[in-house]
């Protein structure tokens, strides 16, 4: 992967935890965390 490439694809795939850390901390904030680390 070239380092744009990689850089468009961790970043999409940041805004997508984002989204689920956002989802799950309404329930429970710990999930949460866990998945916007991973």
């Amino acid at each position: 992967m070239y380092p744009f490439e990689a850089e468009t694809h961790k970043s999409k795939v940041m805004s997508k935890s984002k989204v689920k850390s956002k989802v799950i901390k309404n329930s429970s904030g710990s999930v949460g965390n866990i998945i916007s680390i991973t």
